[in-house]
């Protein structure tokens, strides 16, 4: 187990190149500085790459560091860190990004757009816009790239907070059905490999749908806790991981099969608000609210 400390602020994203080489941190702090280290050599000072007000995401795509803050993705050559290059997204009020599979997805409140990563450009995919009546607040595309699972906000019932989660077609940009609806505040989505699954993270509760008959399947307990953030499969789709988002913090481990705990590593970094994996799955990353960052073997 490899441990890293950024400047103190919470973590928004981590990375692992598909070498393997490198580790990409994004947090929230101020400066918007995404951090990047040598995991061939841990102890050398991370590089400091300059984003934008914040860093959402980070992520690699063909051998460079791909890191996005509300308006703008840089990319960057990791060992030549002064070449790189800035695109501006267009998008305003961005509130969350996400890179996978060489696609960068801005979630907006009014606007969903889906972006390719190609030779250091943004092309743009599909757009969607929401009426000023409903805003999006989170969004996973299927494993096929056709369509997108996007959580919106309903009208509050008094003071219960409502949630839908709708399903669009990438082509036509529109929405074909809505699956799931319930109250609460949805935070985030994620959807399987395999693509039978869609996970959701509701305040801070883990709850898994059937992406066939989009019914409930289970909400998710592990060491002790219901509470969890930065839900992330492994590239395998055998098992989904999570932080636990109380004090004690720890990553935890699902079986897909049974959806009952696997493993949970209970390590001092505090509560955890991201985890991710190598693209091979061979390595895992997490980090914490106060910078901390951990590298481990998945297999050890």
């Amino acid at each position: 187990m490899l441990t890293f400390e950024s400047e103190r602020a919470l973590v928004n994203a981590v990375a692992i190149s598909p070498d393997g080489r490198w580790l990409a941190v994004g947090s929230a702090g101020r400066e918007g500085i995404a951090h990047l280290w040598k995991l061939s050599d841990p102890t050398e000072p991370a590089l400091e790459l300059k984003v934008g007000d914040k860093v959402l995401a980070v992520g690699f795509h063909e051998g460079r560091l791909v890191a996005a803050s509300p308006s703008a993705v840089v990319f960057v050559n990791p060992s030549s860190p002064r070449r790189r290059v800035t695109r501006n997204t267009g998008l305003a009020d961005t509130k969350s990004v996400t890179i996978t599979n060489g696609q960068l997805l801005s979630i907006s409140p009014l606007t969903i757009a889906i972006s390719r990563l190609e030779k250091q450009k943004l092309t743009t995919e599909a757009t969607i816009d929401f009426p000023t009546t409903t805003f999006a607040i989170a969004a996973a595309l299927s494993p096929d790239g056709t369509s997108a699972a996007i959580g919106v906000n309903r009208p509050a019932t008094g003071r219960v907070q409502r949630f839908a989660v709708q399903m669009y077609s990438l082509a036509e940009g529109k929405q074909l059905v809505e699956l799931i609806a319930d109250d609460g505040m949805l935070k985030s989505l994620a959807w399987s490999p395999c693509g039978r699954f869609l996970v959701g993270t509701i305040g801070a509760k883990l709850v898994v749908w059937s992406a066939e008959s989009w019914k409930q399947l289970a909400e998710l307990v592990a060491g002790g806790t219901r509470l969890f953030r930065g839900a992330r499969f492994h590239p395998s789709g055998q098992f989904l991981a999570a932080g636990g988002a109380n004090v004690d913090g720890g990553v935890y481990c699902w079986d897909v099969n049974t959806w009952q705990e696997l493993v949970g590593y209970r390590w001092p970094v505090g509560p955890v608000t991201c985890v991710n994996f190598s693209p091979d799955g061979t390595l895992a990353a997490a980090g914490g609210e106060k910078g901390n960052i951990l590298v481990w073997d998945v297999d050890s």
